[in-house]
């Protein structure tokens, strides 16, 4: 992901740090996840968090500035992970989270290199990020559904095996 962060704000705007305009950033990030309704909502959030992180240490290290000086704290999107490791499980969260990634990268590089009043990018004609992730963690869901029955199944196969052999040789 670092490379296509780094790609975005070199065509966007040539590595030009403005300290206001990253904190807002990620404030925004931030509380999107807060207030988002759904999980995808959420992945999406912090995937965005740490798109705009990742900018913000790039556009320090390219103006010889300690990327240590984050205007914001880091800790947030830990337990953003925390939060969403609990919602979904580890193993899922572990294959989900590269997927989403590469979904919100994809988007970002579809935007127009357009900003508005504030710097931010105008997004133009791209798909829906969050609804990507959505329709991805459903596959996802049901394929982890679908090795959780066959696992259930091969175990009461197990089972009743064993009590009939049980009730064979008493």
């Amino acid at each position: 992901m670092l490379k296509e962060v780094y790609d975005f704000n070199k065509i966007r705007n040539g590595f030009k740090y403005d300290r206001e305009l990253e904190m807002a950033m990620y404030a925004e990030e931030v509380k999107e996840f807060f207030d988002a309704n759904t999980t995808a909502e959420r992945l999406d959030a912090l995937v965005d968090c740490s798109y705009v992180r990742m900018g913000t240490m790039l556009k320090l290290a390219y103006n010889n500035k300690s990327v240590n000086n984050l205007p914001y704290e880091r800790n947030v999107e830990q337990i953003m992970v925390s939060i969403l490791v609990e919602e979904i499980g580890q193993e899922l969260f572990d294959r989900v989270i590269r997927l989403a990634e590469e979904i919100v990268c994809d988007c970002n590089s579809k935007k127009l290199i357009k900003t508005n009043k504030n710097g931010k990018v105008v997004k133009g004609d791209i798909p829906d990020a969050t609804k990507l992730i959505d329709e991805m963690l459903k596959d996802k869901f049901e394929e982890r559904d679908a090795i959780l029955n066959a696992q259930a199944k091969k175990q009461q196969e197990i089972f009743d095996s064993y009590t009939q052999d049980s009730t064979k040789n008493p």
